[in-house]
């Protein structure tokens, strides 16, 4: 009869490192319990150790200084208690108990390059108080009977340790997966809020939209501005005309305002008609003054050295639709300005179309970019997931399925 592979385990992402340290646990097998006995013996020489020290600080006898030329008694035994207190604040830095909730490779293993480091630092300080180790030399035998215990101990221990340091190799390369694909799934997840509250652009629809409606508003922009230039050159023209109709005026009627004593300055109305002729009844005021202005000239009331080309001058400006001209460059004036308002409004909404548009494009070039970080977040994902996925097959013999 055949049977079918069982289906793998679901395991969720954050169940993943206990289950790690315990298949990690079923695979060491007795380590636990040798490795912790090791440690208890240790622990038993660390005590004793620390009581050796005690004894050494406590010892009243004269030190030994035979073999010393010009021994300082006093220093010596100041020496004495100093060593004593730094190896026991050595020794009280290495007492750890190695941390629940690790695997016990990895507590004792610490614990092991704890203890073997404060072995170290008493080296050092016995390099530093040899002159103590040499005068209390028949004092310190329970002190150097518990220290060679401590160095069997870990030298045990640590064999212990490196009986399983392939288990231990397989389970951090395993750990380290672990820790690639959790970071990897928060940077994927971090990627989907980002792309979410981001919010593909509308594409392509939106973007026509906004090309055409920028060319209606610049072809209607140009033609305002078509029109605006047939305007000034009307402008310019009847400007032309009332120019030409009192001009000549110019020096006569200021004769004529100095004879006359008038309120109404006949010079200022003449230098602009188009503020001064109003309406109709401004007009008429102007063609009465004008005339009085003739008779002036005509009677020698004021003199000029061209009397007759004078009156031609008054005569034309009669003739002349001057208030037509006035109220024609009034109306141009006003609907220039009418026309300059409606070409700024445009362009500000072309602007504002441009800004729109640059504002697509940058939302749509880091709407790709998030997008194709978010394709590599997946393949990356995936491949780290195979591989958790295969580290458990190979090196537990058990097939799981991680779930996120």
């Amino acid at each position: 009869m055949f049977f079918g592979r069982p289906e793998p385990e679901t395991v969720r992402l954050e169940e993943l490192e206990a289950l790690l340290v315990s298949q990690f646990e079923k695979k060491l097998g007795n380590f636990a319990s040798r490795a912790g006995a090791i440690f208890e013996e240790l622990k038993a020489s660390r005590h004793e150790f620390m009581g050796a020290c005690a004894e050494l600080e406590g010892v009243e006898a004269e030190p030994y200084t035979e073999d010393l030329y010009q021994p300082n008694l006093e220093f010596i035994k100041s020496q004495k208690a100093i060593y004593s207190r730094t190896l026991r604040k050595i020794m009280g830095s290495a007492i750890h108990e190695p941390e629940q909730g690790k695997p016990s490779y990895e507590r004792y293993k610490e614990a092991l390059a704890i203890n073997e480091h404060a072995a170290n630092e008493i080296m050092k300080a016995n390099a530093t108080y040899k002159v103590v180790m040499y005068s209390y030399a028949r004092h310190i035998t329970s002190f150097k009977r518990s220290f060679s215990s401590m160095e069997r101990n870990m030298v045990s221990l640590r064999k212990e340790i490196r009986s399983r340091e392939r288990e231990g190799l397989e389970y951090e390369s395993l750990k380290n997966g672990i820790g690639m694909l959790r970071d990897s799934v928060q940077d994927l997840e971090m990627l989907r809020n980002g792309i979410a509250l981001l919010k593909s652009p509308s594409g392509e629809d939106e973007g026509e939209a906004i090309i055409a409606s920028e060319t209606e508003i610049l072809n209607a922009a140009e033609a305002k501005r078509s029109e605006l230039s047939g305007i000034e050159k009307e402008m310019a023209s009847a400007s032309a005309r009332i120019s030409l109709a009192t001009a000549p005026l110019d020096r006569v009627s200021k004769k004529f305002d100095h004879l006359s004593m008038r309120k109404k300055s006949l010079h200022e109305l003449l230098t602009d008609p188009v503020k001064a002729l109003r309406d109709e009844v401004s007009y008429g005021e102007l063609i009465g003054t004008v005339k009085e202005l003739r008779a002036s000239v005509e009677g020698g009331a004021i003199e000029t050295k061209n009397r007759d080309g004078t009156i031609a001058a008054i005569d034309s400006l009669l003739a002349s639709d001057i208030y037509g001209s006035a109220a024609s460059v009034r109306m141009l004036s006003e609907r220039r300005a009418s026309i300059l308002r409606e070409i700024k409004d445009m362009e500000r909404i072309v602007a504002d179309f441009h800004t729109r548009r640059e504002e697509k494009t940058r939302r749509l070039a880091e709407h790709a970019e998030m997008l194709s970080r978010k394709n590599q977040a997946d393949k990356r994902v995936a491949k780290e997931k195979k591989e958790v996925e295969m580290g458990f097959a190979e090196h537990y013999h058990k097939s799981i399925s991680v779930q996120f």
